[in-house]
């Protein structure tokens, strides 16, 4: 697991459109730079999901949400990695933001990233990172932030909202048809079939 800054990975991603797919709209907010990413394919697709209501759904959730967003079985040697992408980390309480923020840069520190957690909010996970993953998801899911989870492989990225939502958005037409399969096959958690399409927009960050 490493780091960057914003700007370093919005810079190498909008580098690298062809392969990404990725646009990122660019805009200053809280006094910081933001970006927004999305997919300029006519085919791009946004599904809208509710919080689960307990903490055992908000584990599964940190878990599932990696396997939604990429084509591979988690299990298997073809998961590439991804990237957490931390962004309006201080909507609510300062103290429960302190914790949240102690607690990632504490992980991180193990990999040798010592820089603050504001310096650097973009985690970058490898193909053996797997077992970590979910607890930097698992943050903006508890705390209360604003993050994005963007797959290494090509298709697909999930959005968490500090208004108590996230959502889903695909490339193409067949990744969606493939995404709501693969919803359909979670029957344990009912709440994971309770979502309604929305439209793409490029500014997701209400």
């Amino acid at each position: 697991m490493t780091s960057e800054t914003e700007i370093e990975y919005v810079s190498h991603m909008a580098a690298n459109h062809a392969y990404c797919g990725l646009r990122f709209d660019p805009g200053p907010r809280y006094g910081r730079p933001w970006h927004t990413p999305w997919y300029d394919h006519t085919e791009a697709r946004t599904l809208h999901f509710k919080h689960p209501a307990n903490a055992p759904g908000f584990a599964y959730l940190a878990r599932v949400m990696v396997e939604l967003t990429d084509n591979s079985r988690l299990d298997s040697a073809d998961w590439r990695g991804g990237a957490v992408w931390y962004q309006d980390y201080d909507v609510w309480d300062h103290r429960e933001n302190v914790t949240g923020r102690t607690m990632i840069e504490r992980i991180r520190a193990g990999y040798g990233e010592l820089r603050p957690f504001g310096s650097a909010t973009v985690n970058i996970f490898r193909d053996n990172d797997l077992a970590i993953l979910p607890a930097f998801l698992l943050a903006p899911l508890i705390f209360g932030w604003d993050a994005y989870y963007i797959s290494q492989e090509r298709g697909a990225f999930a959005y968490i909202s500090h208004d108590e939502y996230w959502t889903l958005t695909v490339e193409t037409t067949a990744r969606f048809e493939a995404l709501v399969k693969k919803i359909g096959s979670h029957n344990e958690e009912h709440w994971l079939r309770d979502y309604r399409e929305i439209e793409p927009s490029r500014f997701v960050v209400s």
